[in-house]
Order: structure tokens, then C-alpha cells, then sequence
């Protein structure tokens, strides 16, 4: 049976998730159930793209499964490594299909093309963050005299100042452009960081004298916001870079920003620590698709097995920092992604561990910025069998809508250390 007839079989079933349906059957799969779930997510992603080519194109005219040709239509344009197909001896569906490639690709380029860039590619906001490191007494409306300040995202010769990150100021574009010439972001006073990448050091909110770990440091920005959070209080931050080149631009970062003192830099793999019992608190922000950031264009329509492969390096990195710090008290891991499978996907996925459930939860939303209005994905929860309330603990940035990048973080806290009581989402 080809894989896209049986895929079309599975996607016409009713009732439960996709990933149940493909993982969880009495009946096994002749195809292998990781290309046809990835095959299925990705069409589903493209649903309405791939049926509008297919409608403009008219009748395959071809004999077999029309609901399969669908699916054959949607490697041959969307997915980068093509159709899952002999190109020399091709089943002769595929064969017909293969016929009108051409004029599919003319279609493709006409129905994709018009929903291309309409978005700007530029942040509404230009966000800075104050450099508490260096400077004690917030003087930034001194220092930019001439921005008029308002409570709404700026205009031109305008300043907001955010009510979710002290110490955060958003301004125009436009005069965003001229904030590298200013001389306090030259000296280090002010950071450019956009909104939702501070996020996780105020989630995480470490006490007084925590050491502090921030699994993938490069270039810094987070690294120098939980340090900000720490002076004074004896505290500290390891920061882990492997990369020799990305952990040089770190430590540069860390000396102009005045961390340098406050935080160790260590030039290897996170996942290479072993266990740490002065470790209390971490921030996981670990390589991601980026489809939440702007200048990424149409490169961060990643292909769904390229998705899952992401997803489980991210599991594989939250899991370590759950499992390898007995001490530690909170985890924060955040991505500038906003395909479910990196975000929710992988906090559930987390979850499903026995060990990691025993000792960790999710925290409340009223220990997760809980005036932040957008949440997470309450339908990745119910494929997981988990209470899909779970889903207000986590937060959601919308790319635009929201000021900045496409953000998504969530916060663990240890059962024995959280003295609320435990979180079970809302009751009926």
C-alpha cells in the first residue's frame, strides 16, 4: 500500500488526534509511522494552500484515491525532499500527477506568492531594556528628553515604558534604527532586547543568592538580564555555550554589560553536566526553528520531520535540566518559535516522564506573568490526555500583534518547593 493512500485511510478517520491516531492503533501501520505523521502534520499546516492549487488546477483525471493525490501534491510542492516516490518508476497515480508538476509549480508560485510578505518584516516596537548592572536609578526619560511618553505601542517621538519587564522601554521603529548611535547603548547602559525574550528571567524570578544556569547562552541577552536580577544578593550564573566563536561574542557581551563578574562562562555542552547541587534555577532557550523572528522570511517554514527532529532535541535538553539538578527549584524554557510541536508539544511530552512528573508541575498562572493575556494551545493538552486548563500556565507572544517576535515560554517549579498548592488547571 503507498504510504499516501494509507495516510489519506488515517486522515478520514474519526475522532481522536492525529498523533493518536497514528500512534497509538490497534492496527499497525505498514508505513513508517514517523514519515506518515509528518507527512500529515505538514498537509495539515498547508490545508488550505494545497486544496486551493488542487481546485485551480481542475481534475487529476487519473484512477485511484483523489483524497491521496491530495496528499502527493502537497511533498511534491511543500515538503523539500519531494514525494515519497521512485521518480524513475513511480506508482501510476503519482506518474499522472507528476505530469502536471509544471503547471502545479505556476499555481504554487500564484496562490503562495499572494499570501507572501504581506506582513512587514520589522518589529512595530523597538524594545530596550535599562542595564541595571551599570546603572542603579532608571534615568531613561532623562535621557531621551524628546519622546513624548505614552501607554500604547509609540509612534515617532514616542516612549512607552512596559508595564510586564521593569526597566523595558519600547520606541518606533524609526527611531529604534538610531539607538546604536546613542552613547548609552554604546557604553553598555542600555540593551536592546526585545520584549519577549525577557520574559524568562522574570518568569524565573530567582531569589536572593541563587546560582542560576542558563543552558544556551549566546549572545547573552538573557544571561545579563537573570544577572541583573542577582547583584547584590551573592548570587550567581553559569552560562554554557558550546561553541567556541558564539561563546567569545558572549563573553564580550557579559564585559560590557558589567556580568562578567557575576557570571562563569563554560565553553561546553549542557547536556555533558552532570549533577550540580548548587544549581536552583535554570533557563532552557535552546536552538529552535525561529519562525518567530523577523527577517526569517520563508525560512523558517520548515519541513514537519526537520519540526520533530527540533522537538526532540528540545525535549532531550528541558529533560536534562529537569533530571540533573536535585536542588534546583524552577526551569523556565522558552522558544521564538510558534509551531505547537516546539512548544506545547514538548512541554507535554516532557510531562509524560514519570521521574519528571513525580517531582515537577507546571506553575499557576498567577506565578507565570498572569496579566499577560495570550496563553498557550489548550488542544495540544487534550492529545496528550492532560487537562487542556494546563495550557493558561503558559505563555504565548504573537509575532506583531504583540509588539516584537513570536515568543513561547513555560515555567516548572519542584512539588516540594512550591507552597502553593498544586496546579490542576481550572475545575469544571
Amino acid at each position: 500500500m503507498s504510504l499516501y493512500v494509507e495516510a489519506a485511510r488515517v486522515l478520514k478517520e474519526p475522532g481522536v488526534s492525529l498523533k493518536q491516531k497514528v500512534y497509538n492503533r490497534k492496527k499497525p501501520l505498514r508505513s513508517s509511522p514517523g514519515r506518515l505523521y509528518a507527512l500529515l502534520a505538514g498537509y495539515m499546516d498547508h490545508e488550505e494552500q494545497v486544496k486551493a492549487i488542487v481546485k485551480e488546477v481542475g481534475s487529476f483525471n487519473i484512477k485511484g484515491d483523489k483524497d491521496a493525490a491530495v496528499l502527493v501534491v502537497y511533498d511534491l510542492l511543500f515538503n523539500r525532499k519531494g514525494i515519497s516516490a521512485s521518480k524513475n518508476h513511480p506508482p501510476p497515480f503519482i506518474k499522472e500527477i507528476l505530469k502536471l508538476e509544471t503547471r502545479l509549480r505556476n499555481i504554487y508560485d500564484k496562490v503562495v506568492g499572494e499570501n507572501a510578505n504581506t506582513e512587514a518584516d520589522l518589529s512595530p516596537v523597538r524594545w530596550f531594556r535599562l542595564n541595571s548592572l551599570k546603572v542603579q536609578d532608571d534615568q531613561v526619560l532623562k535621557w531621551f528628553p524628546s519622546l513624548e511618553l505614552v501607554e500604547q505601542f509609540p509612534g515617532p517621538k514616542q516612549i512607552m515604558k512596559d508595564k510586564y519587564v521593569d526597566g523595558l522601554y519600547g520606541v518606533s521603529p524609526e527611531y529604534g534604527s538610531t539607538l546604536k548611535k546613542n552613547k548609552h547603548y554604546i557604553e553598555g547602559e542600555i540593551i536592546l532586547q526585545d520584549r519577549a525574550s525577557c520574559f524568562p528571567a522574570e518568569l524565573l524570578n530567582p531569589k536572593s543568592g541563587w546560582c542560576v544556569v542558563d543552558a544556551c547562552a549566546a549572545p547573552g541577552n538573557k544571561t545579563t538580564h537573570v544577572a541583573s536580577k542577582l547583584i547584590h544578593t551573592g548570587g550567581s550564573v553559569i552560562a554554557f555555550e558550546k561553541d567556541p566563536q558564539r561563546a567569545r561574542i558572549l563573553q564580550n557581551n557579559l564585559k560590557l554589560h558589567g556580568a562578567d563578574q557575576l557570571v562563569e562562562t563554560r565553553v561546553q555542552d549542557f547536556l555533558a553536566q552532570t549533577e550540580d547541587r548548587n544549581v536552583k534555577g535554570l533557563i532552557v532557550d535552546p536552538s529552535c526553528s525561529g519562525s518567530g523572528i523577523y527577517g526569517r522570511g520563508n525560512k523558517a517554514e520548515l519541513d514537519p520531520e526537520r519540526l520533530i527532529r527540533l522537538a526532540a532535541f528540545q525535549s532531550k535538553i528541558l529533560k536534562h535540566a529537569l533530571t540533573t539538578f536535585p536542588e534546583a527549584e524552577c526551569v523556565v524554557y522558552s522558544t521564538c518559535s510558534y509551531h505547537d510541536v516546539e512548544n506545547e508539544g514538548v512541554v507535554c511530552e516532557v510531562l509524560q516522564d514519570e521521574e519528571i512528573a513525580q517531582n515537577w508541575m507546571l506553575a499557576s498562572r498567577d506565578e507565570a506573568l498572569p496579566e499577560w493575556p495570550r496563553r498557550g494551545n489548550r488542544e495540544l493538552f487534550e492529545e496528550f490526555n492532560m487537562d487542556p486548563s494546563l495550557a493558561e500556565s503558559l505563555i504565548r507572544v504573537e509575532r506583531g500583534t504583540d509588539g516584537g517576535i513570536g515568543f513561547f515560554a513555560a515555567k516548572f517549579v519542584r512539588k516540594h518547593y512550591n507552597t502553593e498548592p498544586e496546579w490542576q488547571g481550572f475545575s469544571d
